[in-house]
């Protein structure tokens, strides 16, 4: 999707304030943070009596499976950071198993059709996961700050 990337995503600890590397060596309590980055594309949920149903629930379990391969490399990560490009509702269940603390996402765009708009979160946590929608338009194309841990 050339042009409709969303501007990068900084991650900073609430406790100090300060961008963090993955690994630390002060004596503050994220010494020894380590950050994971996961993801996967995702999929919209097949709908039933469409003519794509079985294309899209093809595509669905296999963006299930990638997500999940994707966070089981990460598992021994302290923080786990997961990034979709749809949004993360149908796969809460794996975000949340996985441990995962935030999820940033796109596919939204501002003045989407009403169902998805409900899908375009910033900052609510759905099922133990923090979700952020960045799609670009709806930041006004400009960076957000989002923490993490």
């Amino acid at each position: 999707y050339p042009g409709l990337l969303s501007p990068p995503v900084v991650v900073r600890s609430v406790v100090s304030g300060q961008c963090r590397a993955a690994l630390t060596t002060d004596h503050s309590p994220f010494a020894t943070v380590s950050v994971g980055f996961a993801g996967a594309r995702g999929w919209n949920v097949p709908q039933p009596d469409t003519e794509t149903f079985a294309a899209d629930r093809k595509t669905f379990e296999r963006e299930r499976r990638r997500l999940q391969k994707s966070l089981d490399a990460i598992a021994d990560c302290r923080v786990k950071i997961a990034l979709l490009h749809y949004p993360p509702q149908p796969f809460l269940d794996i975000l949340s198993g996985a441990g995962v603390s935030t999820c940033v996402y796109g596919h939204v765009h501002v003045n989407s059709l009403p169902d998805d708009e409900k899908l375009a979160v910033f900052g609510e946590t759905l099922s133990g996961v923090t979700c952020y929608c960045v799609a670009c338009d709806r930041i006004d194309f400009t960076p957000v700050e989002v923490s993490a841990f």
